[in-house]
């Protein structure tokens, strides 16, 4: 079982941002074989240190329509996020006008479409990107109710950029507002 494999005290390994050397890690051995890259995800540490000064892209998805609010999102706003030395973007976005409120309460294809668009415009500068729910208040003020349509958001959201970039980060519920929607409503809803 273990022919071909080498002990070894130096690995390369593969995080998808970087190649760190690791050598002469104590307490670390590892049967590998010869030239292997381990491949893994970023760490929570090490995205909090990519991660830099951020940009709020607000008052455009979460508006009730794009650009009722503030001006539409453009490509060259992401330009300019990164002449600026930006290193990452958050995109609040209230999915709430752009569903169906009945099962299997599905995302408009035309908005998760934009949603998409936005997100690869940023995720193609190389910029840490953050989607969220974002004043969907509709699913609060309904809970435990609204639990089925705020999972089956997620599920639509989870499979539409299941193979974007790790950089891709997703902020699940931002800034609880309604006084029936408790701390223990939220970590049950977690």
């Amino acid at each position: 079982v273990l022919e071909g494999l080498t002990k070894v005290n130096e690995m390369n390994i593969l995080y998808k941002h970087k190649t760190k050397s690791i050598m002469k890690m104590p307490k670390f051995t590892s049967l590998v074989s010869p030239n292997t890259t381990l491949i893994i995800p970023i760490t929570p540490i090490e995205m909090q240190k990519l991660m830099g000064i951020g940009i709020n892209l607000g008052n455009t998805l979460d508006a009730p329509k794009e650009g009722s609010w503030a001006p539409a999102a453009k490509e060259t706003y992401f330009d300019e996020y990164k002449r600026k030395n930006f290193t990452n973007v958050r995109i609040p976005i209230q999915w709430g006008h752009h569903m169906s409120t009945t099962s299997p309460f599905e995302v408009d294809d035309v908005f998760m479409s934009r949603v998409e668009e936005i997100v690869d415009w940023s995720l193609s500068r190389n910029l840490i990107t953050i989607i969220n729910t974002h004043h969907d208040e509709w699913f609060e003020n309904n809970y435990p109710s609204s639990l089925k349509q705020f999972e089956s958001l997620w599920e639509q959201i989870a499979s539409k950029f299941a193979n974007k970039s790790e950089k891709l980060l997703f902020e699940i519920y931002n800034e609880p507002h309604a006084t029936t929607f408790t701390k223990d409503d939220l970590n049950s809803m977690n």
